[in-house]
């Protein structure tokens, strides 16, 4: 297991910017290895809420994954994961929203939870997804700064 930590400042209020993340339906608009997105369980994103995501990775490769929420707390703004069907890595992770000066900051802290090949391609892995997850946050911050999240 290893945890990878990442965080961006964004010049935006902090509720905002979690309403903004906490839509699963637009998570395709700032993570760019995302080629489908389906929300299984019915009503607003909560404890329980389960997706089913098709990410496209290196090579063009791609891996299905089943993910469910397990913390949701939009008045603390933080929202934790857990993946339940993947194949490589089983990740998890909370993202937490705080205010920072004028602005956010957002705080990603990300479980890979390698399984399988995953254990043993898992530094290979590893360094992808820290590249991955900084610039999904670098693709928020412009979004959320440029106006494209109306």
């Amino acid at each position: 297991m290893a945890t990878i930590t990442k965080s961006v400042q964004i010049a935006r209020p902090p509720d905002e910017v979690f309403a903004y993340m906490d839509d699963i339906n637009r998570h395709q608009e700032w993570q760019e290895q995302i080629e489908s997105n389906r929300v299984v369980t019915d009503g607003p994103t909560r404890v329980g809420t389960e997706v089913e995501t098709t990410r496209v990775v290196g090579g063009g490769r791609k891996i299905d994954q089943r993910w469910r929420i397990t913390e949701h707390d939009p008045a603390a703004r933080r929202s934790a994961f857990e993946t339940t069907e993947s194949k490589m890595l089983k990740p998890s992770g909370v993202i937490s929203v705080s205010q920072a000066g004028d602005g956010s900051e957002v705080k990603f802290d990300f479980e890979t939870n390698p399984v399988g090949l995953g254990r043993l391609l898992h530094p290979l892995i590893k360094r992808d997804v820290e590249k991955t997850i900084t610039g999904d946050l670098e693709q928020l911050k412009q979004r959320l700064e440029q106006g494209g999240a109306a």
